[in-house]
């Protein structure tokens, strides 16, 4: 037992980190894949393996070629940016904290917008009518269009299947809401809180927040993007709390290459 816990140890927390939210996510592939009873051959192993997606009705439809929105070329400029921070501007910076934030930025465009959208570029050729995880999120002008339909369409999907409509059926929309944010907080704090061993607490406190924005833009009807970055972009620093960014993300840059290894 001592030898594991020594090995275990000795394993970068940026490493447990990726293995965390690779695990999490084999399990809702797994999960959506269950209740997906019409996906076949091929298509079962695209959308299991070759695509970040959860929602299983699209690979159930076909599309011609010819008819797909999105060019070859999709999302190579987001990773160029995105590689651009990483490899350049992150170590340009004096403050740790002001380095480990450029990096994660760059991380999200070079995957998020640029990877992830070439893949449904990619599908769509293929035949497969998926749509790009993120949908312009920068021109959200509430909170609820941000999580509901531009931000990171697969755990939104996933989110509606597995607990916002089965509690909405149960307990009411109200409840629904609350609770996806609060399972969506202890989610983050599996991924981001126990790999950095610190910061507990603070990203269910940011999707608390995110929820009570939503409640709130819905009874007094509040609305515009100053409105909407203050509830997301604003506390971010609790989600992606000091200790993570320390621990986590300055390691994980160190290991691309990104910082000097004094970091």
């Amino acid at each position: 037992m001592t030898d594991i816990t020594s090995i275990m140890s000795e394993i970068p927390r940026w490493v447990w980190m990726w293995l965390l939210a690779v695990g999490l996510f084999v399990l809702a592939k797994m999960t959506m894949l269950s209740r997906a009873g019409g996906l076949r051959g091929w298509r079962v192993w695209g959308y299991a393996m070759g695509w970040p997606g959860m929602e299983t009705g699209e690979w159930m439809r076909s599309v011609r070629a010819t008819d797909v929105c999105l060019p070859w070329y999709a999302g190579i400029g987001a990773m160029v940016m995105g590689a651009t921070l990483i490899w350049g501007v992150a170590g340009w910076w004096e403050y740790p904290l002001a380095m480990g934030w450029t990096g994660m930025v760059g991380v999200v465009l070079m995957l998020h917008f640029g990877v992830f959208r070439m893949l449904a570029g990619f599908w769509q050729r293929c035949g497969v009518p998926v749509r790009p995880l993120m949908d312009a999120p920068v021109c959200s002008v509430t909170v609820a269009e941000f999580w509901g339909r531009r931000w990171n369409r697969a755990f939104r999907d996933l989110s509606q299947v597995l607990m916002a409509k089965p509690l909405t059926r149960r307990y009411g929309a109200s409840v629904a809401l609350w609770g996806v944010f609060l399972i969506s907080g202890l989610a983050h704090e599996l991924v981001i809180s126990v790999p950095a061993g610190g910061g507990f607490g603070l990203p269910t406190i940011y999707f608390g927040l995110q929820a009570m924005g939503i409640v709130m833009e819905k009874r007094f009807g509040l609305r515009g993007h100053v409105w909407a970055v203050g509830v997301i972009a604003i506390p971010a620093f609790f989600l992606f709390h000091p200790p993570f960014v320390e621990r986590v993300i300055l390691p994980f840059l160190t290991a691309l290459g990104a910082l000097p290894c004094t970091h």
